[in-house]
């Protein structure tokens, strides 16, 4: 920052002792507390270091310390900054079928492996895919019988009320 943005500066924390009613800092106060926040955000701007002020003393009804423009100015900064500069993940994987299969194929695996160890037979995992119990051969009209007919006896236990 240059000497022109000391003056504004120093106008800047005058006011806001003016504000507050406190005895305006001298030069060296002002010009220290100046440094310190340079030293810290080397970009800073007046602008920014205003609206830190005016957010501040919205909040507080203490003087402003260099930290406290400090730490509102960088939130500023963050609150302003684009969304896609913010992300903290990877964006989600997109796998193709062929990996999935490969995955779950290599999950399987392992998973039997696991089996083997412990050495009691896990039928969820040991039968192949196609002979899942979660496959049903059955035909639609087959299905819709079976749920017909226990459909029936659930209306006739409700009658004997079993």
């Amino acid at each position: 920052m240059t000497e022109q943005d000391f003056k504004a500066f120093k106008a800047l924390m005058t006011r806001v002792s003016g504000v507050l009613g406190k005895a305006a800092p001298d030069d060296e106060t002002a010009e220290f507390a100046f440094a310190v926040i340079n030293n810290a955000l080397p970009d800073v701007t007046i602008r920014e270091l205003t609206r830190a002020a005016f957010a501040h003393l919205k909040e507080s009804h203490f003087y402003p310390t260099p930290s406290h423009l400090i730490d509102q100015v960088q939130d500023d900064r963050d609150r302003n900054t684009p969304e896609y500069y913010r992300q903290f993940a990877l964006p989600p994987r997109v796998e193709t079928d062929e990996e999935t299969k490969q995955a779950m194929q290599e999950a399987l695996r392992r998973i039997r492996a696991c089996a083997a160890k412990v050495g009691k037979r896990m039928p969820s995992v040991d039968d192949p895919w196609d002979g899942a119990r979660w496959t049903d051969p059955r035909t639609p009209e087959q299905v819709a019988a079976s749920r017909a007919e226990i459909a029936e006896q659930l209306a006739s236990m409700t009658k004997r009320n079993d």
